[in-house]
């Protein structure tokens, strides 16, 4: 919340050079424009004291770890109906009330952004419940191609099918079994 409040305030221009002197590396590859990255790498240094380039998975699949890695895929229009779904029962459940209260007590920049509570809290004063449905429906179908677009280019990725008729748990249990050697 401070760094946040900080970017308010200087612009995020400032954190990158602050973040340049404290880790070169990390803020050669970041946008100074980017006030998110350059506020999480800031953050990641200040808890844990070491440069957020450091990280092992800063550029690389590797990892210290044995992974399995699974992902879940399900065809479009199966999945885009169950994001349709989701946003008009969260609606339902209060999403509106609920993004405006915490406005009204003081949130984050980073949180003003997640999905749902910035569609609720941009919206125009006349816009309709379902207007404010559609725009977070649009929002959430961009981010979930966007995700499935970043995870597919991770080749250790290995992905199954979930649709409705054909859970895919028997398949994964074998393949994490397999790839972790396990009985």
């Amino acid at each position: 919340m401070r760094l946040e409040s900080e970017v308010e305030e200087s612009g995020p221009e400032a954190l990158h050079r602050r973040l340049e002197q404290q880790d070169p590396v990390a803020a050669s590859r970041m946008e100074p424009g980017n006030a998110r990255r350059i506020v999480r790498a800031l953050e990641v240094i200040e808890v844990t004291g070491q440069p957020f380039s450091a990280n092992d998975s800063w550029d690389r699949y590797e990892s210290r770890y044995e992974l399995a890695v699974a992902g879940l895929t399900r065809p479009r229009p199966e999945l885009f109906a169950r994001i349709e779904d989701r946003v008009r029962a969260m609606i339902g459940a209060g999403l509106i009330v609920e993004a405006e209260s915490l406005a009204e007590q003081g949130m984050g920049r980073t949180a003003r952004q997640a999905l749902g509570y910035r569609q609720v809290l941009e919206r125009p004063r006349d816009a309709t419940e379902e207007e404010v449905v559609e725009a977070i429906v649009k929002a959430t179908k961009r981010f979930a191609r966007r995700q499935e677009s970043w995870f597919r280019s991770d080749p250790r990725v290995r992905w199954f099918e979930a649709s409705e008729s054909r859970p895919p748990v028997e398949a994964m249990v074998e393949f994490f079994r397999a790839s972790l050697g396990l009985p």
